[in-house]
């Protein structure tokens, strides 16, 4: 759902149109808030997006990120769950998947212009 049917059915396929869309809404500011911090931290964001109960993953225990509640992990002779991609569930999701793909875009040119001696 996060990598192609939020993105297709709400912003496109036109890959292009949606970078310079996402980048041309990008303040220095916030330019400055993403890039300031490093790798560690920006994983440590999508864990805490994907344990979210709202995003439904996983179910938060206290030893970790379940598959269900009192299940682990899923063993290979149980059915996967489903989880229903409604018009509700799109619209609930767009602005954060919006967010973190600008946010990888920005913290990508970051570590490209660093790593090859850019601006």
């Amino acid at each position: 759902m996060w990598d192609t049917c939020l993105i297709e059915r709400r912003l496109g396929r036109d890959v292009r149109h949606i970078a310079s869309e996402l980048r041309s809404r990008v303040t220095e500011a916030e330019r400055a808030a993403w890039t300031g911090t490093g790798a560690k931290e920006w994983a440590n964001e999508s864990f805490l997006i994907t344990t979210a109960e709202t995003v439904r993953y996983c179910v938060r225990t206290e030893a970790g990120c379940w598959y269900e509640q009192d299940n682990e992990v899923l063993d290979l002779d149980e059915a996967t769950k489903v989880v229903t991609v409604d018009e509700a569930s799109l619209d609930t999701h767009l602005p954060l998947v919006t967010r973190r793909l600008t946010q990888a875009g920005v913290r990508l040119g970051h570590l490209l212009n660093r790593a090859l001696g850019g601006a």
